[in-house]
C-alpha cells in the first residue's frame, strides 16, 4: 500500500531536500560595489577585522580576512600565528595575486594565487580565489555527492574590500534521497588605518 503512495510523496521529499540559503548584497548598509573587470582593482591594504552581513545567527558578527587566504591550519596554529595579524596587503601582477599577512611591519605569512595554476580567476565582478569542487563524503553522515566553494574579492567605492563566499553541494542521503543546498555570505573589510 505504501509503495503506491511513494511516487506521490517523492516530489515533497525532493522539495524538502532542496535548501538555498541565499543572501543578497546589502546595498543599503555597505559601500557601493565597483566592478573593475580586473584583479588589479582589489590591490590594497585591508584591516584583518571586518564584519559580515547580519543573518539569522547574529547582528554584524566579526569576521577575519586571513582565513580566506589560508585553509590548512589547526586551531592552535591559527591562534599562535594568524590571530596576531592586524592587516593584509593584496598585490596583483603578472597573473598572480599575493596576500601578505602582517602584524605591524612583521610579515606573518604569504599566500599566492595565480591564473596559471587555476587558483585565481579574474572575472568582471571580481577576483575569484580558491574555487574548488569535488566529491563530498558526508564526514560521518550518510551522504555522497559533489560540493563546491569559492570566494570572490570585490573592490568598493570607498576602497574597502567585499568578499562573496559561495558554497553548496548536491548529493544523496542514504543513497536514496536527493539533496541540494547552496549558500552565499557577504563580508566587508575596511582599508587598514594604522
Amino acid at each position: 500500500m505504501w509503495v503506491r503512495r511513494l511516487p506521490a510523496a517523492l516530489p515533497l521529499l525532493l522539495l524538502a531536500a532542496c535548501l538555498n540559503f541565499q543572501t543578497e548584497y546589502p546595498e543599503g548598509s555597505w559601500p557601493k560595489r565597483l566592478y573593475h573587470g580586473s584583479c588589479a582593482g582589489i590591490a590594497g591594504v585591508y584591516a584583518n577585522r571586518g564584519d559580515m552581513i547580519p543573518n539569522n545567527y547574529a547582528d554584524h558578527p566579526q569576521a577575519e580576512l586571513v582565513p580566506f587566504f589560508f585553509d590548512h591550519w589547526t586551531p592552535d596554529e591559527y591562534r599562535d600565528k594568524f590571530s596576531k595579524a592586524d592587516h593584509v596587503v593584496l598585490a596583483f601582477g603578472d597573473g598572480v595575486l599575493t596576500a601578505q599577512v602582517l602584524k605591524g611591519d612583521s610579515i606573518l605569512a604569504t599566500a599566492r594565487f595565480s591564473e596559471k595554476d587555476k587558483t585565481l580567476a579574474c572575472k568582471q565582478d571580481g577576483a575569484v580565489i580558491r574555487e574548488t569542487s569535488g566529491w563530498a563524503h558526508g564526514r560521518g553522515n550518510p551522504l555522497a555527492g559533489v560540493e563546491y566553494s569559492s570566494f570572490t574579492l570585490i573592490a568598493t567605492a570607498d576602497q574597502s574590500l567585499i568578499i562573496k563566499s559561495e558554497g553548496g553541494g548536491t548529493g544523496l542521503v542514504f543513497m536514496l534521497v536527493p539533496v541540494s543546498a547552496s549558500s552565499t555570505t557577504w563580508f566587508h573589510f575596511p582599508r587598514w588605518q594604522p
